[in-house]
């Protein structure tokens, strides 16, 4: 019966282009039959990955999906049609023991959508959404069931209908795992995977910020899936993350709500997109936007003078030797009576000048890059890529020496990420409060119920009867004359009840 349904049912399914891979996925199958979601995984990809003795077969919906060992043991493979999961599409894959699975996840950009057909669809979500989300989108009227594999993961109308709510189990799709979806009429599940609504700071500035990563200038742009609810706001929201090793904290309006989403996308200097996290949610305290790591975009061929040498100088920067070499994007094979000056800075703004001059027979439209080594061959920087239109380019500053020093902002943000009192959420005594934190900032704190806690964590518990209290501690964070709040609800226990003689 279970072969029959699957083979009635089939599924449309709508991307747009697949933006980049990044890191590994983990499937755990057990013996027997799991429903899963393999994302684009191919037979000769599954078969390495779990084994050909254990892998016994292999079934999607529809014609065209299924996969059969005894097939292959009988002579005849030709009976198998499975070649590639399809995104979106869920699969039935049977072994003879458990097995876990690692292959490079997918990462997508735009909206991906799944078609739901009437009657039953057997659909892989490309990412978590709660029975919520799932009614919203498909309307609750029209859902009929969700039924995934093992306990806990079953949801039917007619148990609603007859006030018997109870009995669903299913609360949002897992990772990984397919899912039997019933709906009434044709409908479909849209997944976000990029958002384009620029997000704002607490002064309602759009929040574009220029980033040094490895001696290059990128613009980290972040984007918000709302708009707060007030323009300007007193305090700020942290958005913390790293890109290629380095920290990354950036300030965002505090009115946003719990509901907002968010997601940081990092560009060239030219606005060419290189990489973007994934879209995270609004914890109403900090936003972790996780490791982003890109490759630069760089050119490799060294460009040439009038006389067709390579164009290599060196240049002396605080006593030591850097060779600064020019590169363009493509070649010239002829020697030329004039020159393409181009220019710029080593180390900081009142550092070295370099002038490296290039073949004029360079067409316009020509890509040009500096890039600097020490004296050991060791790469110590380079330019952004300018094209060349005509006229002299300016590379601008190639920095490079003593790391730059934290801002107060930078360390003030950071410490407030890292401010932590534990759980306050059942104080029986007094508070540790910390009244130094990360990058040499100092912290005070000031409470809403100096009755009950003091601005030093001193607890003065109601006595019985009285009930719980409730207290609201802000910590402020400064280093210099920069400063930042963060807020701890805190709820103070009453005392017990103690009873003469026990």
């Amino acid at each position: 019966m279970k072969r029959i349904m699957i083979l009635l049912i089939s599924l449309l399914f709508l991307w747009n282009t697949l933006v980049y891979a990044q890191g590994t996925k983990s499937i755990t199958l057990k013996a027997g039959y799991n429903a899963v979601n393999i994302e684009k995984l191919t037979l000769v990809e599954l078969v390495n990955a779990v084994g050909f003795n254990r892998l016994l077969s292999i079934q999607g919906a529809g014609q065209g999906t299924a996969y059969k060992k005894s097939y292959v043991d009988a002579g005849k493979a030709f009976l198998n049609s499975f070649n590639q999961a399809e995104l979106g599409q869920a699969y039935w894959i049977q072994v003879t023991d458990e097995v876990t699975i690692s292959y490079e996840k997918v990462s997508y950009g735009g909206i991906q959508k799944i078609a739901l057909h009437a009657g039953w669809n057997f659909v892989a979500p490309f990412y978590s959404l709660t029975l919520d989300e799932i009614k919203g989108q498909v309307g609750a009227v029209n859902l009929e069931v969700i039924q995934g594999a093992g306990q806990g993961t079953a949801y039917k109308k007619s148990y609603v209908d007859a006030g018997k709510d109870f009995l669903n189990s299913f609360t949002a799709f897992e990772d990984s795992q397919g899912y039997w979806v019933k709906v009434t009429n044709e409908s479909e599940l849209t997944f976000e995977f990029e958002l384009d609504t620029v997000a704002k700071d607490n002064a309602f500035n759009d929040i574009n910020v220029t980033k040094v990563i490895g001696n290059r200038n990128y613009i980290m742009t972040f984007y918000t899936s709302s708009m707060p609810v007030d323009e300007t706001s007193q305090n700020s929201i942290a958005v913390y993350g790293t890109i290629n090793g380095e920290n990354v904290v950036i300030e965002i309006n505090d009115s946003y709500l719990t509901d907002a989403r968010f997601q940081l996308k990092l560009f060239d200097t030219h606005g060419e997109l290189l990489v973007m996290s994934e879209i995270v949610d609004f914890d109403a305290d900090y936003i972790e936007f996780g490791d982003l790591t890109f490759t630069p975009h760089e050119l490799a061929t060294v460009a040439v003078g009038v006389d067709l040498n390579p164009i290599s100088v060196t240049k002396v920067v605080n006593g030591k030797n850097y060779q600064v070499i020019l590169y363009a994007s493509t070649s010239v094979t002829e020697t030329a009576t004039n020159s393409i000056a181009v220019y710029g800075k080593l180390a900081n703004e009142s550092g070295e000048q370099v002038l490296l001059e290039a073949n004029g027979n360079y067409p316009s439209g020509t890509k040009f890059q500096v890039k600097v080594f020490d004296a050991d061959d060791v790469f110590i920087g380079m330019s952004d890529i300018f094209d060349y239109e005509g006229s002299a380019i300016d590379f601008g500053l190639i920095a490079f020496g003593e790391s730059l020093p934290m801002s107060d902002a930078e360390a003030v943000a950071l410490a407030k990420v890292a401010l932590s009192l534990g759980n306050t959420s059942n104080i029986t005594s007094n508070l540790s409060l910390p009244t130094t934190g990360l990058h040499n900032t100092t912290i005070t704190y000031s409470s809403s119920n100096l009755s009950v806690l003091s601005n030093s964590g001193v607890v003065d518990r109601a006595e019985f009867g009285n009930g719980d209290t409730t207290v609201v501690l802000t910590a402020t964070i400064t280093k210099n004359e920069v400063s930042d709040t963060k807020r701890f609800t805190v709820i103070v226990k009453e005392e017990e009840l103690n009873l003469p003689g026990v």
